[in-house]
């Protein structure tokens, strides 16, 4: 329901989506302006065309969409002329850096930056990472002594179904036994196909358990991939696009999944979770998942051995007290309610 300060304000998000970068700095983004437009504020988005074939549901949404076919120093003018003027600016891009904000400067009121990385200058009022454990420090020599920050994952940009379902998700978790459903679920593209690297690994096993694949449509491993699950002695369900990412994680045991943001989604929900780090930007993330019993992080994708990842997997399995403080301490992460809070640092 938009409440009664509606149109409150104009915010435009750039960011993209392709089978080689994922879709996550897209669907955290699409989070944070779910949770504003319940604000009654106008959203834009200003993205690559990769990005509307790699995330669909963007193309679904009621949003004010640019497709940029500018190049990066000319990008700016472009979302000039479309949007002459935003409250807010918010970037969530890895090439994009302190020389682009600037230039946006005279058409966006405010700049809110998206980052996890810590590596480049940015000319932002606002700088929000939601790693687990980030310090301002990590940022002090990037941005101005102006420059607020949102840290940690109190603002995770996660979609509200997974609050929603956080309650009944953690109370069926309690005391678990068994292990009946196992989810893989390693970025909606997967580029570097680790997903046909865990059916490899479980070809080998036993575990008597169903099996939930999930990929985009986008993934250039897809075909792979259903060969691969048609083989498996598990039940095995490929599901691709899902929409309801939230009831999938809720009905899994045990998740072998990726250190981005689906992360922070699995810790809502309290799911015990194997992890894989798939991409550079994920390694501070498993190593706080780690530290924090939130998850068995295997390690870096293309230094897997099969042996390891199906003993981990087998451990959990039949440990099931694992299992279960695995679940709690995961719970204790991530509460869900990021986007709300990001919101309403925006809105006010």
């Amino acid at each position: 329901m938009v409440n009664s300060q509606a149109h409150a304000g104009l915010a435009v998000f750039r960011a993209d989506a392709s089978p080689a970068l994922g879709s996550g700095h897209v669907m955290r983004c699409l989070a944070l302006a779910d949770a504003l437009i319940t604000r009654g504020w106008r959203i834009g988005f200003a993205c690559s065309p990769e990005t509307l074939t790699t995330v669909p549901q963007l193309g679904m949404a009621t949003l004010d969409i640019l497709v940029i076919d500018a190049s990066v120093e000319q990008e700016p003018v472009q979302l000039a002329r479309h949007w002459a003027h935003a409250d807010w600016l918010v970037v969530d891009h890895y090439r994009r850096d302190a020389d682009f904000e600037t230039a946006c400067r005279p058409w966006a009121s405010h700049i809110f930056v998206i980052d996890d990385l810590a590596n480049r200058a940015h000319n932002a009022d606002c700088l929000l990472d939601m790693t687990l454990g980030r310090d301002a420090a990590d940022y002090a020599q990037l941005v101005s002594g102006t420059c607020q920050f949102l840290l940690g994952t109190d603002y995770a940009l996660t979609r509200p179904q997974f609050v929603q379902a956080r309650a009944d998700s953690l109370s069926r978790r309690l005391n678990k036994t068994a292990v009946q459903r196992l989810l893989i679920s390693l970025g909606a593209t997967d580029p570097v196909n680790a997903t046909g690297f865990v059916l490899e690994a479980l070809a080998e096993s036993d575990g008597a358990f169903e099996i939930d694949v999930v990929l985009s449509s986008a993934a250039a491993c897809l075909d792979q991939v259903r060969e691969q699950a048609a083989r498996l002695s598990q039940v095995t369900r490929l599901q691709i696009d899902v929409a309801d990412m939230s009831g999938l994680m809720q009905q899994a045991d045990l998740s072998i999944g990726a250190c981005g943001t689906t992360a922070w989604e699995r810790c809502i929900l309290g799911l015990p979770t194997v992890a894989i780090v798939t991409g550079d930007d994920q390694r501070r993330i498993a190593a706080a998942l780690q530290q924090a019993g939130a998850a068995h992080v295997c390690g870096w994708h293309a230094d897997l051995d099969q042996a390891a990842l199906r003993a981990a997997i087998e451990q959990l399995c039949t440990h099931p007290e694992e299992l279960n403080e695995m679940s709690v301490r995961a719970a204790m992460v991530c509460d869900g309610r990021g986007a709300q809070r990001v919101a309403e640092y925006l809105a006010s």
